[in-house]
């Protein structure tokens, strides 16, 4: 399926959003659901020992 894109963008930026929309569609699960922030925010939130969840580094920890 073509995205519709407006306004129509040049050549080289529909290239560039097309490539991007990819990127998103690699898994079928947006960026947002695979982010090491949300996991620890679930896990902060929820009543299970940590150990029950893999453990992914958050930005700030692997940066550090």
């Amino acid at each position: 399926m073509e995205p519709a894109i407006r306004p129509d963008p040049s050549a080289d930026e529909r290239t560039a959003i097309l490539a991007a929309l990819e990127l998103f569609e690699e898994d079928g699960v947006p960026g947002a659901y695979r982010s090491g922030w949300r996991d620890a925010g679930i896990r902060e939130n929820v009543d299970e020992p940590p150990d029950v969840h893999p453990v992914r580094p958050v930005a700030s920890e692997t940066d550090a």
